[in-house]
């Protein structure tokens, strides 16, 4: 990969854009989890370690994207600004429960794509409901 220029990259990434944004994008059916990790033994002058979400399609070996968050901000920021950043037309986006809020699953249907959002035990509500399968 080190020895494909930048330039050549993001032509192939630009032609896969525009496949997506025609119809045959609905074809193209993926998966792209969308998480958060902390980059350890990256601190320095008593700053927190920078944490960074991606978006992963596991079918292509491929990093979409990512974000870094501000110091004193978290994943739920930083997913709407990745979701700005890459194409998810016709796709299937996965979050853990840090991202599972009304704005972000709005955001990903906005961008005509489906979402698969975890739950945890604090949010009870939700967990009351039971188990859904949701669809366009």
């Amino acid at each position: 990969m080190a020895m494909i220029a930048p330039e050549v990259m993001q032509q192939v990434q630009a032609k896969w854009q525009e496949l997506l944004n025609r119809e045959e994008g609905e074809k193209l059916r993926k998966i792209i989890a969308i998480d958060g990790k902390t980059m350890c033994g990256n601190t320095n002058n008593r700053k927190k370690a920078s944490h960074i979400v991606s978006a992963w399609c596991n079918e292509d070996d491929f990093c979409l994207g990512q974000v870094a968050t501000e110091e004193k901000s978290n994943e739920i920021t930083a997913i709407p600004s990745l979701l700005d950043r890459i194409n998810i037309k016709g796709q299937i986006i996965t979050i853990d429960a840090m991202g599972t809020q009304t704005a972000i699953a709005a955001k990903i249907r906005a961008k005509r794509a489906d979402y698969v959002l975890a739950l945890k035990g604090n949010q009870s509500s939700l967990m009351k409901d039971g188990p859904r399968i949701l669809r366009r």
